[in-house]
């Protein structure tokens, strides 16, 4: 009797495991979110996600299922600024979350892989930790949002980097880069429907009800401020996951219209999230991916690709054209009310051009040069230091000319660098908040520089410099050693998240945008242990 009831459960656990590792459970948490968004019970949602990972933690040695739920809890409650309240009751699931990641750790443990990004992660979790030491008060050092991203930052990057690099599809059951891809375009139809929801709850019913939009754009603006203040957060996901689109698109025959059309509208939804730098980075992946589909060997397949990808931009370009007017006031409050001269826009519009034509050559170029790719890689990191240094040495005389635009950020770059003299060794730390008259974060939001550069050498000094420097190197330099056709895809994600990270706290933030930069760089890592290729 007992045999037969272990049996049960074992074929019951098989069973449920298979299913986690099916396209119907990217499914079902699609439907799970869109639904518990589109009511607004995103406590719901939260709720239903975490108790997932745990019993994938639980019950599975994969973590392949936990990623999806995990990064559904990251965006389902992206909207809540003003309303974190309805999670607090759900606080003591952390601790289970918890129990079950140790007992995970310890019931499915692995043989330990030697990990090319071990000590750059130990690296940068060092320099987390010395950051401000010495500079700043216990308080602000032991603050909770300090402790959370040196913590998330540090070891909890080190071990989703373990558990990536041990526990991802540790039974060859599948592909793992394709499994990783599907989750991806799971996460950007999710964004796609948040933002859909989004704008037809809450800005086009209220702004409709306001009557003439001229008259009252004060309340225009905080009705799109307040249900848009996501938008960079959008729009990093957004590009994130873009890349992945475009692969199933080359490598799917059937079903290559409906993933060109997935990548078209990524791009429009960056738009219509309306960050500044949602918006420009769109229109610079816009000229790359329509190069990408036209460099296609067959002339036929050239122009069913660029058709597939332009013909929702053609549609989207009309509507605005014919609701002109409506539009024109919503992008003008979206930059802050800064309306460029046409020849202001124009200029833009060309540099943005020039930058997506440079980046499609500067990936053309790895691609097709395998053997130089060490040489690419340090003409690139030379260009990219000496750019920076210029930028801190000169600061004092660029500062001058930039505060004139009344940016809050070039503040923030003033005092980044201000600290990085004052402090040059440790900095500021992360629990500095020097200004918070510039900006206060909200909840668990960083005391942030906007800005990966400026986070580094404000909160870290040359200790975070040197650290993360090298970090990045070493990053890249695992990214450049894949050389077959997946190279663009593997590199694509990061660049864009990097991209992303200069305007933006991006990769500074632990959840998603950290352990999605970790997760690609693992899976690139078991793509290129040999023990592993023939089943990745």
């Amino acid at each position: 009797m007992n045999i037969a009831r272990t049996i049960n459960l074992k074929d019951l656990k098989n069973k449920y495991e298979n299913f986690t590792l099916s396209k119907y459970y990217n499914a079902s948490i699609f439907l799970i979110i869109c639904m518990c968004y589109l009511f607004a019970r995103e406590d719901i949602g939260f709720l239903i996600l975490v108790i997932a990972i745990i019993s994938n933690w639980i019950l599975i040695d994969d973590m392949l299922p936990m990623i999806l739920p995990l990064f559904g809890c990251c965006i389902i409650v992206l909207r809540l600024y003003n309303g974190w309240e309805k999670l607090v009751d759900f606080w003591p699931l952390l601790i289970w979350a918890c129990v079950a990641l140790v007992f995970h750790i310890v019931y499915y443990r692995k043989e330990i892989k030697k990990s090319k990004l071990l000590l750059p992660l130990l690296a940068t979790t060092v320099a987390l930790f010395l950051g401000g030491v010495t500079n700043i008060s216990a308080k602000d050092y032991f603050s909770f949002n300090s402790i959370y991203y040196i913590l998330g930052l540090g070891p909890l990057m080190l071990i989703f980097y373990f558990l990536f690099r041990h526990h991802l599809n540790p039974n060859r059951k599948y592909n793992t880069f394709d499994a990783i891809v599907d989750i991806a375009n799971t996460i950007g139809g999710i964004v796609i429907v948040m933002l859909v929801i989004q704008y037809v709850q809450n800005i086009f019913l209220p702004i409709k009800a306001l009557g003439d939009m001229e008259k009252e754009s004060a309340a225009v603006s905080k009705i799109i401020n307040t249900h848009l203040q996501f938008g960079n957060n959008l729009s990093t996901v957004l590009l994130m996951v873009m890349p992945f689109a475009f692969y199933k698109a080359k490598k799917t025959k059937w079903l290559n219209y409906a993933y060109t059309t997935l990548g078209s509208l990524e791009c429009l939804a960056m738009i219509f999230t309306m960050s500044r730098s949602g918006i420009l980075f769109s229109m610079m992946f816009i000229i790359f991916y329509m190069i990408y589909l036209f460099k296609d060997n067959k002339i036929r397949d050239k122009f069913k690709n660029i058709l597939t990808f332009t013909l929702p931009l053609i549609i989207t370009l009309i509507i605005l054209i014919v609701k002109r007017g409506y539009w024109k006031l919503i992008f003008k409050i979206a930059f802050n009310n800064m309306s460029l001269l046409q020849e202001e826009a124009l200029v833009l519009l060309f540099a943005v051009v020039i930058i997506g034509i440079g980046l499609y050559a500067y990936i053309d170029l790895i691609h097709k040069n395998p053997k130089k790719r060490s040489n690419i890689l340090m003409i690139t990191e030379i260009v990219i230091i000496s750019f920076i240094a210029i930028l801190v040495l000169f600061w004092k005389y660029l500062f001058g000319a930039l505060s004139q635009l009344g940016e809050a950020r070039v503040e923030m770059a003033n005092i980044a660098v201000q600290n990085l003299f004052k402090h040059p060794l440790f900095g500021t730390g992360m629990g500095y908040t020097g200004m918070h008259d510039i900006y206060k974060p909200h909840g668990l939001m960083l005391n942030s520089y906007h800005c990966v550069v400026l986070q580094i050498i404000g909160s870290m000094g040359m200790v975070g410099i040197l650290a993360y420097g090298y970090a990045f190197h070493k990053k890249y330099e695992l990214l450049f050693k894949v050389d077959d056709k997946k190279f663009s895809y593997f590199i694509l994600p990061i660049i864009g998240l990097h991209a992303m990270s200069i305007i933006n706290p991006g990769i500074m933030m632990p959840l998603p945008y950290a352990m999605f930069e970790i997760l690609i760089l693992a899976v690139a890592e078991n793509y290129l242990d040999r023990k592993a290729a023939k089943f990745i």
